[in-house]
């Protein structure tokens, strides 16, 4: 208070005008504190004294906000305006001014991250501003405010995680052994493989050596049957082309016989033909040539008979013109005369000219026949060409099959020398295969050699293992006994807690019994002043609770309790007495599992008369304070 009250005399002095103070922000980082009035000024303060007075609006301001990390200062202006002020100050001053409050401004705020700005008003509003630098980026949070690295865990849960890693650690343990267990009847199983694998390795050894020689045989046997089958083949190969020879030996010279024989037939045929032919065609001219002399002639003596005819009607013309001049009467009737005459000639004529176009018809109709005839005649030659030419190929197909038979003979020439060379292949596989089986009789002998000694120890690891299994056999029935006793152990636990349980039961009751029984003896103290009504609280008390006999009830059961409980005592001490002479007995035998099943029946044990002891203690605890209770209560 003392170094705050000097910058106030000095800020006083200072100033011209009287300023209400507004706010004091004091940064962190070094800089000078500030001082914001009414009177609308900003003042540094250094050494009691004002150093600077930045004039920010002209205006009242009301609230001042400064950031945690001194990089923000707000004011707030009149009318509820919003002043965002570039820290530290400089002349001239920068700010931003927003507008959202209509009325003054009364409280304004930064969240601890600096990340939004609260402000309130007059006018009932708040306004939330969510703050970020002018280039947009998001301001930083401060070092001071980060996230715990440390949880807290509840006492009940590390209990139950304590307890799930010890039934984990005990489970390993039965697992173990279990596995260990697991491994040994896995050798056993192995040991039982590998001799039956030994036994099938032996037995196929065997069945190699009986296919070996059956092959073998098979191989001689084969061989034989290659050979006569061969040698059969080779003897019907030689017969059958001795046959096929002959046969086509035959058939070409009666191919070739029927060949010259079609030949000569075919070339008397054509002589035939072309005698024929010449001799049609010789008849042909010769009476073509008579019929076109014949015509000639007739068309010659027609043509001259009608020259003549002409000449006539030329003259009877000129004499009928004679005649016309000379007789003029007689003309018409001589001109009809000659006029039917001449046209009996004409009709003659024209009847004479029918019957020889009739005969030129007749004529021609003989010339096309005998050309049909040529062009029969014609065909008939092509025909017997192309039998000739079928000839051709008949016998064409026929050298064709003669190559091909010659081709099929050096074709079962080559397979026979294919068959020669495999029978060497097969003797040369069969000297290979001999080689092989005198190799696999010596490894024969050489694993027998080997197997000997390892059926030897098989048999030593048989016994052992029976050994072993006696012993096993013998740990078990003792873990079953130790089982059984434990089983038992444990009911009688189970059974002495129900009883522990039943006996707190009792013991809350009788303390519910006495705290309401000490309740009442207040109440009654209270009435001592008053001695009619305290005898009669304490007859009523005496009739409500029945002291004496609840009192001696609860004494004999806590005293049965206590015997039954030295008695379980005893029992469990005669039990684990008998459980170590019997691992004492069973130590030589069962050295190395036996010592472990002690240890376990040890730890057992153990941890019985720790819970016995404890139970004991217990009661002996409860049964003290009820007498100590009691002794208070009377």
């Amino acid at each position: 208070m003392s170094g705050t009250s000097p910058q106030a005399i000095g800020l006083e002095r200072s100033s011209p005008r009287r300023a209400c103070l507004q706010g004091l922000p004091l940064p962190r980082r070094g800089s000078l504190p500030m001082e914001f009035g009414s009177d609308g000024l900003v003042r540094e303060i250094s050494n009691s004294a004002v150093v600077r007075a930045v004039d920010i609006v002209g205006e009242k301001l009301d609230c001042v906000v400064l950031s945690r990390s001194d990089l923000m200062l707000f004011i707030a202006g009149a009318n509820g305006s919003v002043i965002s002020l570039k820290f530290p100050l400089v002349e001239p001053s920068e700010f931003n001014e927003y507008n959202m409050h209509s009325q003054t401004v009364t409280k304004m705020r930064l969240t601890h991250d600096d990340q939004m700005l609260i402000t309130c008003s007059e006018d009932g509003t708040v306004c939330l501003w969510k703050l970020s630098f002018t280039e947009g980026r998001a301001i930083k949070m401060d070092k001071d405010f980060t996230h715990t690295s440390e949880i807290l865990i509840g006492k009940e849960d590390l209990e139950d995680k304590n307890h799930t890693i010890k039934d984990l650690t005990q489970r390993m343990h039965e697992l173990h052994t279990e596995h260990s267990y697991q491994t040994r009847q896995n050798e056993v199983a192995h040991t039982d493989k590998l001799k039956e694998v030994h036994a099938s390795y032996c037995q196929a050894i065997e069945e190699l050596k009986e296919k070996n020689e059956q092959l073998e045989v098979d191989h001689t046997q084969e061989m034989n049957n290659i050979n006569s089958d061969i040698a059969k083949l080779k003897n019907a190969h030689e017969e059958s082309l001795h046959t096929l020879e002959a046969s086509y030996n035959a058939k070409l010279i009666v191919e070739y016989d029927k060949y010259h024989a079609l030949e000569e037939r075919l070339n008397r045929t054509r002589r035939d033909y072309e005698d024929q032919l010449a001799a049609f065609v010789e008849t042909k001219v010769q009476e073509i040539q008579q019929l076109n002399e014949k015509y000639h002639t007739q068309l010659r003596d027609k043509n001259v008979q009608l020259e003549e005819l002409h000449e006539e009607a030329r003259q009877q013309v000129k004499e009928h013109e004679e005649i016309k001049q000379q007789l003029e009467d007689d003309a018409d009737r001589e001109i009809i005369e000659l006029r039917t005459a001449f046209e009996k000639e004409l009709k003659e004529e024209r009847e004479n000219m029918t019957k020889l176009r009739g005969e030129t018809g007749v004529m021609r109709k003989k010339y096309v026949s005998s050309q049909k005839e040529i062009e029969e005649s014609k065909h008939q030659i092509h025909t017997l060409q192309q039998e000739q030419i079928k000839f051709k190929q008949i016998i064409t197909s026929l050298e064709r099959d003669i190559a091909d038979l010659k081709k099929e003979i050096n074709e079962r020439d080559g397979t026979i020398q294919d068959k020669e060379k495999r029978i060497y292949d097969l003797k040369r596989k069969n000297q290979e295969l001999e080689k092989y089986k005198f190799v696999l009789n010596y490894k024969i002998k050489e694993l027998k050699n080997q197997i000997e000694p390892k059926d030897r120890e098989n048999k030593e690891k048989k016994e052992q293992i029976q050994d072993m299994e006696v012993e096993l056999e013998n740990l078990q029935k003792t873990n079953n006994s130790l089982e059984l006793q434990l089983t038992e152990l444990k009911e009688k636990l189970y059974a002495t807690d129900l009883e522990l349980e039943a006996e707190r039961q009792r013991n809350r009751e009788n303390n519910s019994l006495l705290r309401r029984i000490r309740i009442d003896l207040h109440n009654c103290s209270g009435l001592i002043q008053e001695p009619n009504k305290l005898k009669e609280s304490v007859r009523n008390l005496y009739h409500k609770y029945s002291h004496d006999q609840e009192s001696a009830s609860s004494r004999v059961q806590d005293v049965d309790a206590q015997t039954e409980f030295m008695r379980q005592r005893e029992h469990l001490e005669r039990t684990v007495a008998s459980l170590k002479r019997q691992v004492m007995k069973g130590q030589s035998s069962q050295h190395g599992e036996g010592m472990k099943i002690m240890e376990d029946c040890e730890k057992t044990i153990n941890l019985l008369k720790g819970e016995i002891q404890r139970l004991v203690k217990k009661l002996n605890e409860e049964g003290k304070s009820q007498y100590f209770e009691e002794t208070e209560t009377q």
